[in-house]
């Protein structure tokens, strides 16, 4: 059973200096501290590895950090997900946890006012104020001491800066091995744009692909930047079984899984790619086409399934004008969503292709913004069909519910050349790196 939102493990909980056990299949890993930097596409990639470890190593300890005042700005009220870490993981925090009671106490005033203001330039204020205290309090610090992590997970696609250097930085003097891994299945298969950053470092770093490694430096004195080519944990067998297994208890499916309804699912973006800046506008076209489009088929029911970092405020503002009765946004796992869909569409380059191809579902691809350079690697590997204006989306809906067996095979056939189907080997691969076996 999924553990009470409201009931958090914090730093009071925990006994640093409890007897520490180790196992011997660990490779000597005791804690393991899985810091979710800005969204809940990291939670979704790295669960299933938590999981399978809680599950088969009980003397290993995982702890969750939201490197967030507030989680529920990263989670942003997917319950599904929320759930399922609690399933996965021993222990959650957030950075604030981490204070020392006056000075909590002081930080709740604070954001008791922040909260009733409306400033515009909260994001900022986010970043630096918070930031600013949390460095002056030594939060750090307080978070190393409670969690003694052996290993520290980290997202692979953005750099050690603010408060996450911190936290870094003292995992690091502590003697902390760091993981990183992608918050997302994206394939990176852009060779002749790809120029390997320096800023991204860890001791092991986790990819989803060869492309992928290339984007990644030899490291330097401290990390040795060691790529595992592994592919994605979440494609396993195992997993999408348990997710589907997991997810048939909602009440969603129960609602839709005797429908008579052409069930319709689309992945939204809050933004998209524009050469002249205008990317909310221009996302916001391709949300209103779509739906239009799907809508003028009587016999239509639609999914939305929002990004993650998605605003859903501007998102149901933008809804409101449909018919109530005809959609529901839904922010379940997108490999559940998309097992139950008769037709999927997303918009531009989003590795939620993949996620559908991976329960056997290919997506529709909608991209209007043809006057730029598109990111074309799932069209250019066969991953995805093709719609660049209205015409073209209608008609890949008529192939997809007509006969939806035929157009399928091609999808399948090139995702399989790139994550072949595997029960749990994935998952083990990424396990024994995180433990230190690899």
């Amino acid at each position: 059973m999924a553990r009470n939102y409201d009931k958090k493990i914090t730093m009071n909980d925990v006994n640093p200096k409890a007897k520490r056990y180790v196992d011997d299949g660990a490779a000597g890993v005791q804690n393991i501290l899985i810091l979710i930097n800005s969204s809940w596409g990291e939670i979704d990639w790295i669960l299933p590895v938590c999981h399978y470890i809680k599950k088969n190593y009980p003397k290993i300890t995982l702890s969750v950090l939201f490197n967030h005042f507030n989680s529920e700005k990263i989670i942003k009220g997917n319950k599904f997900l929320r759930d399922l870490l609690f399933e996965s993981v021993h222990n959650w925090y957030e950075t604030k946890d981490f204070l020392p009671p006056l000075q909590r106490r002081f930080f709740e005033m604070v954001m008791w006012v922040y909260r009733k203001c409306h400033f515009e330039s909260k994001p900022y204020i986010e970043r630096r104020f918070f930031n600013l205290l949390f460095k002056i309090l030594s939060v750090d610090q307080r978070m190393m001491d409670a969690i003694d992590p052996d290993v520290l997970l980290k997202d692979a696609t953005a750099f050690d800066a603010g408060f996450r250097k911190k936290i870094i930085s003292s995992s690091r003097r502590r003697g902390c091995r760091e993981v990183m891994f992608p918050h997302a299945s994206a394939l990176y298969n852009f060779p002749d744009r790809t120029t390997p950053s320096r800023g991204f470092l860890a001791d092991d770093i986790l990819c989803n692909t060869k492309w992928m490694k290339e984007t990644f430096s030899d490291g330097n004195k401290f990390y040795k930047n060691k790529t595992h080519v592994i592919g994605v944990p979440r494609y396993d067998d195992w997993w999408i079984q348990y997710l589907q297994d997991y997810w048939e208890k909602g009440d969603l499916i129960k609602k839709l899984v005797n429908s008579k309804s052409t069930i319709f699912l689309f992945y939204t973006e809050g933004e998209i790619s524009s050469p002249d800046g205008g990317s909310e506008k221009l996302a916001e076209k391709v949300l209103h086409e779509v739906i239009e489009t799907v809508l003028s088929f009587h016999d239509s029911f639609l999914i939305i399934k929002p990004h993650p970092r998605q605003n859903l405020g501007n998102l149901n503002r933008n809804l409101e004008k449909y018919d109530k009765n005809r959609w529901v946004i839904d922010q379940s796992q997108a490999m559940c969503l998309s097992s139950i869909a008769d037709v999927i569409i997303c918009m531009d380059k989003d590795s939620v292709i993949l996620d559908s191809l991976a329960v056997g579902k290919p997506t529709i691809e909608y991209v209007i913004n043809t006057n730029i350079l598109h990111i074309t690697e799932y069209r250019e590997l066969g991953l995805v069909a093709p719609a660049n204006n209205i015409d073209e989306l209608k008609d890949w809906i008529k192939r997809m519910k007509s006969n939806p067996e035929k157009e399928r095979i091609l999808f399948i056939e090139n995702f399989n050349k790139i994550y072949p189907k595997t029960k749990d080997e994935v998952t083990k691969k990424a396990v024994n790196v995180v433990l230190g076996s690899e």
